[in-house]
């Protein structure tokens, strides 16, 4: 297969051996493309390009920060074509994502041969390519058009006893010193960490997913408290298994046993009829207090979150060791709360200082420990007034998203 292509795609070839190449990473998409018809490689660049665009993303899978990242550049920027280029997760957000690129191709499970086919029809000035975690990121980043800008998912050296010889690691590494720019939520303090492990040389911004006015929830629905006198909490976002215990789970019942409504949105598509759902599907069946709601769109999250009084975000410390300089990240997740005007929820013993700074500084939510979420209810109604009200809004009107500074990045010459 090496001599094949040497012979008959050498440009493609040289990319792939490359010195800038780890030769772990060398192995796997070479390995990669021996097992998948790799003579149906194009000729690179001599075809015509289907595509024309401003801007690429490329991820494996869709997260609604990037729908925020397309309008905060438009809005810089106005009249810019943006295409996606998408793996296989999309996590029931199709519809979402039509409105705001103009584009929307997918290479759904495919291996790195259809990829790199894919990316010599495209012609675009930016590619973004988003993820990190498989050599399949890495493909991209090898073959993708224009300037290239990284925004990792995560980074591994954040992780406490991550391993420098795993494939993320290795993958983010390369994309990472190969990147024109790179841009990350972890906060000012990560940037020369990661410049120094990762040996950059490019441009590096801390851009939050932080609040559009665009995404601002279309109306206010009425509380469900307003009806019934009790308190609801949400809580949207992945669970796992924390010491073999399902995550959130205790701390659930104990909210629900004081008459607290617990209203959970996974983000997969029939997530209910999965084996790690099943005692949570088992407690909704028991407790008149615990809902489990159906997967929405980002927009139409936004707009069902305004009905409920809190946000649920009390995650374990097992969920929130970092290493030294990624204490202040600041996810989609967060920032969802505060588009939506929720107080939140958060352990006293979380060391994540973005999240403290929200509840603390703007006096927007409560720091508690596990065990006196089951005497919260008397302290969440308490907490509940005008000056809560005002310091929410606060909130949302000081996150605001970094515009300019990503228009400088992704688009400099369109200054």
């Amino acid at each position: 297969m090496e001599r094949w292509l040497k012979e008959q795609r050498p440009e493609i070839y040289r990319r792939l051996t490359s010195s800038e190449v780890p030769p772990s990473l060398q192995s796997m998409v070479l390995s990669s493309l021996a097992g998948d018809d790799y003579r149906r490689l194009p000729v690179w660049g001599r075809g015509p390009k289907s595509v024309e665009t401003d801007v690429l993303v490329v991820t494996p899978q869709f997260s609604p920060d990037m729908v925020k990242d397309v309008i905060a550049l438009r809005s810089e920027r106005p009249g810019l074509h943006c295409t996606l280029l998408l793996g296989p997760l999309w996590w029931g957000q199709e519809h979402f994502a039509a409105k705001y690129f103009d584009e929307i191709l997918n290479y759904g499970t495919a291996g790195a041969v259809e990829i790199i086919e894919r990316l010599d029809r495209i012609s675009a000035k930016t590619t973004i390519v988003r993820g990190g975690r498989t050599f399949l990121d890495a493909v991209t980043g090898l073959f993708s058009p224009g300037r290239l800008v990284f925004r990792s998912e995560e980074w591994q050296c954040a992780i406490p006893g991550y391993d420098p010889e795993s494939e993320s690691h290795v993958v983010e590494t390369y994309l990472a010193g190969k990147a024109d720019g790179i841009y990350h939520y972890w906060g000012s303090e990560a940037t020369p960490v990661i410049r120094e492990l990762m040996n950059v040389s490019g441009e590096i911004k801390e851009i939050a997913p932080a609040c559009v006015d665009e995404l601002s929830p279309v109306d206010v629905l009425p509380k469900l408290s307003e009806a019934d006198g009790d308190p609801h909490v949400v809580f949207p976002a992945d669970l796992i298994l924390i010491d073999g215990e399902p995550e959130h789970l205790a701390n659930w019942q104990a909210l629900c046993a004081q008459g607290i409504h617990v209203h959970y949105y996974s983000p997969r598509p029939g997530w209910r009829d999965q084996v790690q759902a099943s005692p949570y599907v088992k407690f909704e069946g028991e407790s008149e207090y615990f809902h489990i709601e159906e997967t929405v769109d980002f927009e139409r999250a936004l707009l069902e979150f305004t009905q409920y009084d809190w946000a649920y975000d009390h995650m374990s410390v097992q969920r929130c060791h970092t290493n030294l300089g990624f204490e202040d990240v600041g996810p989609n997740l967060i920032y969802t709360f505060v588009q939506a005007e929720l107080p939140m929820i958060i352990a006293s013993d979380r060391p994540l200082t973005m999240v403290n700074r929200m509840v603390h500084q703007f006096g927007t939510g409560l720091s508690v420990s596990t065990s006196e979420l089951a005497t919260l209810r008397p302290r969440m109604e308490a907490a509940i007034n005008d000056e809560m009200k005002s310091n929410l809004k606060r909130r949302s009107e000081f996150f605001t998203f970094d515009r300019a500074g990503l228009a400088t990045l992704v688009m400099p010459d369109a200054e």
